[in-house]
């Protein structure tokens, strides 16, 4: 599943709401790509998946939902749609995220 995963992962780190079909919806999906995100650096920290695949995909999915976040806070988000609660980009909720994102070890 994971390797599913990353294979529909797009270029700016987001999962789309269709995984098979990323351009009928081109807005960012931020639950599922904070879950998958997640899931595969829980995977990582585990010894399930394999570091050296999966810590590229953790950390770009990281990295989208920081940059949204960020953009959100600046009031530049390009689309309604792509709205974010003050829970997702809480500090708080990205400094859980964060510490249990694998080191680059």
């Amino acid at each position: 599943m994971a390797e599913s995963l990353a294979m529909r992962q797009q270029a700016d780190g987001f999962w789309r709401p269709n995984l098979d079909d990323p351009e009928q919806h081109k807005d960012w999906e931020s639950s599922g790509t904070g879950f998958f995100s997640y899931g595969i650096a829980w995977g990582i920290n585990n010894g399930i998946l394999d570091r050296e695949r999966f810590l590229p995909v953790a950390r770009k999915g990281w990295a989208a939902l920081a940059l949204g976040c960020q953009r959100r806070r600046q009031g530049r988000m390009e689309s309604t749609s792509r709205r974010w609660s003050r829970q997702s980009c809480g500090s708080r909720h990205l400094e859980i995220w964060y510490r249990d994102l694998p080191s680059s070890r």
